[in-house]
This record gives C-alpha cells, structure tokens and sequence, in this order.
C-alpha cells in the first residue's frame, strides 16, 4: 500500500492533480468540469458525479479503491504520472434506483455512539509535526533516514513536519515505535522471580496480597497484574536482606488455613450454548475501562475508556 497523506476524499483529488502538476483549471477541462467545480471538490464541498470518477480512472489510470476507499496502490498497470495519459471514459447512465432502494438503513444507536467516540479519540490523540520533528531529531537521523525507518518517503516525510499534511496513524505508530521501550514480559517476570525465591504460588500470593489462583493467571498470561501488584513483587528482590525466606511448606500445612474467600463469577451464556465468565471479559479489553456493554446477542462487549473505545468477540 502506497502511504500518502491522503484522509480525505478531498485530498486524494488534490493529490493526483498535484503528483501530475496540472493546475485546477488544467485538471477541471481533462475530466469535463469547470475549474471552480473542480476546486469545490478539492475542497470537500461537493462530491464528484459518476463521470468524473469515471474520466479519473480512464484518463489518469487511478485505481478505484484507492480513490474511494484508501484501498491499494494509487495507479492502475505499474502507471505512473508521466506515462501516456488514457482516454475519456465511456460513462453510461445507471437506472435510477427505487425508493426503497434509497431508503437509509437503520442503525444502532450504540454503534453510532462508539463511532463517534473513536473518532473523537483518534483526532485527539493525531500526532503532530512538533512531536514527530521532536522523535527523528532525538535519534539523530537525518529526513532520508528516519522516512526509510518508518517507511515513507523523504518527500512526504518533508511534507508531515512542515504541517502541508495530516499524519496517518499507521506513520505515528512506526515512529513512536523508535522511542518507544518494549514492553514488559509480566508473565515471564512473575514466574521467574517466584522461582528464583523458592516460593510456591500460594505463598507469593500471600505477601502482594492477591489469591493463588490471580498468580496463577499472571504466569499464564491470562490476566495483567496491576502496576503497584508488580511492583511489590519486584521489590522482593530489592530488599537488602536477600531474597524472601522460602515458606515452609510443612509448616504451613500444619497451621490452621482460613478458608479463603473465592471472588464471585459472573458467567454469561449465548443462545448458543457457549459460555463466558466476567473475569475472561475484563482480561481481553484494556484495562480501567469506563464502561463496558455486553450483548451475549451480538456475540460482543463494546468498551469505552476515556474517549476511546471498541468491541471484542464473546465466543
């Protein structure tokens, strides 16, 4: 897929003109449209007819799911701007649809409202130019450099720190990626310094305060322990008196042992016969999330944390 700073409809036209460096009015004749059309469509206040799109993919040999999805390669054919332009497309009229062809489907409200939310999150958190200048400079590569890293080219890497473009997430991720440390292995950290103590599970579970089988599901990495839970079982080979004295199995099995409370499990079952407990739920969505909706119906649970959100399979 070929990265270009092309969000919108409206850019992806500005682009093909601009990689072909056709002014408006050069543009505006070639696919059949006056040039204040053509600058309305540039600037997303009106949508271009069938046979616009039509003269775009002859004419410029631009590939369609590019244009109207952001799908693939921009050209068609290993085509590229200074190549033997087409001809005009042959357009042809398709009947007009019915009414209850144009009727708008319905749509869950829900749906509409995480929608909203994720977008809302996404143009929040959108890197900018300041951050991404802020990111090649700590590591002291040069433009050519630091676009081969990210994989862009130096060109359009010129164009993301000078502001002329907005910087796909896909181009954020690869650069915060640079920076970034690698995350933590908390199952294999767990179990390792477990062992290195001599501890059993039962026993480690009992000095950071959490149940056996929650030490259980860390090693396993079916579960994330929390920071400050981390934390205590770091520090028990940061003390200075050495390691943690093993516990005595013996002995311990001789004290008397309360009976340990077990957390209460919500289990949710589809219509399908499958099951799925509240525990597996949280495990698989990020954690402190402010709300979470489950539709056993739908086989999901929709998440919202903050101004991000989405959806995970039940089953």
């Amino acid at each position: 897929m070929v990265e270009t700073f092309t969000y919108s409809l409206a850019s992806r036209l500005r682009y093909i003109r601009e990689d072909h460096g056709l002014t408006k009015s050069e543009m505006a004749r070639s696919v059949g449209v006056t040039p204040p059309v053509w600058g309305a469509f540039e600037n997303g206040t009106y949508y271009p007819s069938p046979e616009v799109f039509e003269n775009l993919y002859s004419i410029y040999h631009v590939n369609d799911e590019w244009l109207e999805m952001y799908i693939g390669d921009i050209y068609r054919d290993g085509y590229k701007p200074g190549d033997p332009l087409g001809k005009p497309g042959d357009y042809k009229r398709k009947p007009d649809r019915t009414k209850e062809e144009e009727k708008a489907p319905e749509i869950d409200p829900t749906v509409v409202l995480l929608l909203r939310l994720l977008m809302k999150g996404r143009k929040e958190n959108r890197m900018t130019k300041e951050e991404l200048t802020q990111i090649r400079e700590s590591l002291s590569l040069t433009k050519k450099e630091f676009a081969e890293k990210i994989g862009v080219k130096p060109m359009l890497l010129g164009r993301y720190e000078s502001g002329g473009c907005k910087i796909p997430d896909a181009v954020a991720e690869a650069a915060k990626a640079l920076v970034e440390p690698v995350e933590e292995d908390a199952s294999a950290l767990i179990k390792q310094i477990r062992e290195s103590l001599s501890l059993s599970k039962s026993a480690l579970a009992k000095l950071v305060g959490v149940s056996p089988s929650a030490v259980g599901n860390y090693e396993n990495g079916k579960s994330k322990p929390k920071d400050e839970i981390l934390s205590k079982i770091k520090e028990l080979v940061k003390e200075e008196a050495g390691p943690a004295a093993p516990v005595d199995e013996e002995q311990a099995a001789a004290a008397p042992i309360e009976e340990e409370k077990k957390p209460t499990s919500i289990v949710i079952e589809s219509k399908m016969g499958g099951t799925i407990t509240t525990d597996e739920i949280l495990s698989r969505i990020p954690a402190s999330c402010d709300t979470v909706y489950v539709k056993p119906e739908e086989n999901a649970a929709y998440w919202v944390k903050g101004a991000g959100s989405g959806v995970i399979n039940l089953w």
